[in-house]
Formats: C-alpha cells, structure tokens, sequence
C-alpha cells in the first residue's frame, strides 16, 4: 500500500514561509546524522541487532496464547503503533487474528488490568516489561501486580516474563532490573542513547512488531525511505515530514481545533 500526502487543494496562510523555516531544522538532522549525536537517526540502517530481536519474538510467541506489553508512554506507542497496522490490539478486529493475542496495558487503570489478568490463561501467557530508567512507578506496579499473579497461579515467572531495560550504569539504581533479577528473568537492553519516546525502531518497537509477524527490517528500510530526502539535501517540499510539520504549525496559527479523521482503526 501506498500513502501520498497531497495539500493542494488546501494551502492553508503562510504555509510557504512557514515550509521554507524547516530548511534550518533539516539541515540540522543531516548534521546529527553526519556527527551520530542523535542516535535515533542511525536505527534506519541498522541490521546487526534484527536476529536477536526475532529470537526473543519467536520465544514469546512458543505455545502462547497472550502477549501482555506493559509499559507506559514511549514505552508502548510504538510497540502499539506497528502492532495496530498489522490488525493486532485493534477493538473487534485483534481478536480475529490468530493468536497469540496481543495486549497493550499503558493506563494503571485498576479495573481493566485487573479484568485483563483475572481473565487471561496464565499458563500459555507472557509478559514483557519495558521501561528505559527502570524506575517507572506506573510499569513497576504493573510488573509487581503481574508477577503476584502468576506465582499466585504457581507458575515460574522466569518463564512468563521479559524485560526490557537500560543497561547498568555505575551509581544509578534501577528498580525494573532489580526486580526482574530476583526472579532471574532475561533481559534485552534498551538502547541508552535513544529517548523512550523515539524507540519504535529500537527492540522495544520492533519486539511487538516481530511478535506480530512483521518483516522488522521492511519498517526500517521504510524509515530509512523516509529520511532519505533528508540526507540528500531535497528541498523542504520534497520531505513530506517538512511538509506535514510547516501544515500543523501554519494551522495552528490561526486555527483554535485541529481534528484528524482517518476513517480506520488500524489507525489510532
């Protein structure tokens, strides 16, 4: 499938002076490719870690029927982004794929995780935790809850769990690693370098991804199409990121509401 992004029809006031102030911010991402201070850009290339992201996809998805994700914010909306388009975690269509089933529980809300974990096959269910710090309350409580369950269930969490996390780093605690190695659960390691909200390239984005049967590296050679414009130096009319970011900020110049109808789940 292919999306073009077209506005025509619609040139909102000052959207052309506004286009042409994102040449600065290009030029400064190609900049920050070219030095590798920002991290994030560099994950469209990268191949040496995809083996080992499939290896951990293909453990959680032997006999499972439930892959619960725990995780707040950055920790989960990439991970939820990519399983969505795949049809999985959507309202009325997830649960039509075959399993496992696929599970995003980003809100403490008491009363749905408590429903969720009351209801799930605990045995043929497994968890990963995902948290950069570590020391998340919101995914700390989640994980605390979950692991009660499932020794409550007599089961070994060692083999119900994954955790995602950064690694150690001298004089700073992390509660998440700590926690998760009293129980002697593996761990993957959160790229350091890459902020929560950007990793939907990294393992924690393309662990969901590769659990719901994606091609992993298909998304980044698809990143790496949409920052190509980037780094050869096109005009900010040609990077539809340029386009799409001049578009919001020329609306919201003279707009109070800004509505997106997409007109399909997958795209929440």
């Amino acid at each position: 499938m292919s999306l073009r992004q077209s506005i025509d029809r619609a040139r909102p006031p000052r959207f052309d002076q506004v286009l042409a102030r994102t040449a600065e911010a290009l030029a400064w991402l190609r900049a920050r490719h070219t030095d590798g201070a920002l991290p994030l850009l560099r994950l469209p290339e990268r191949r040496d870690d995809i083996a080992t992201i499939l290896g951990y996809a293909a453990l959680l998805r032997d006999g499972t029927s439930d892959v619960v994700f725990l995780g707040t914010g950055g920790s989960s909306l990439g991970g939820q982004t990519l399983a969505q388009l795949a049809g999985y975690a959507v309202p009325g269509v997830g649960m039509l794929r075959d399993p496992p089933r696929i599970h995003f529980m980003d809100n403490l809300d008491p009363d749905s995780y408590g429903a969720l974990l009351a209801r799930l096959p605990l045995r043929t269910s497994r968890f990963v935790v995902v948290s950069k710090s570590g020391g998340t309350g919101e995914t700390l409580m989640q994980t605390i809850a979950a692991l009660d369950a499932v020794k409550t269930a007599k089961l070994d969490p060692h083999t119900h769990f994954l955790g995602i996390t950064e690694p150690i780093k001298s004089g700073k605690s992390n509660g998440l690693r700590d926690l998760l190695g009293q129980h002697q659960i593996r761990l993957m390691a959160h790229d350091p370098g890459v902020g929560g909200r950007f990793s939907v390239l990294t393992n924690v984005g393309l662990l969901p991804a590769a659990v719901c049967g994606l091609d992993i590296g298909a998304v980044r050679t698809g990143a790496a199409d949409a920052l190509a414009p980037v780094l050869a130096g096109k005009s900010p009319a040609e990077v539809p990121a340029a386009v799409g970011a001049a578009l919001a900020i020329s609306l919201a110049s003279h707009k109070t509401i800004s509505v997106m109808m997409t007109y399909a789940d997958r795209l929440e």
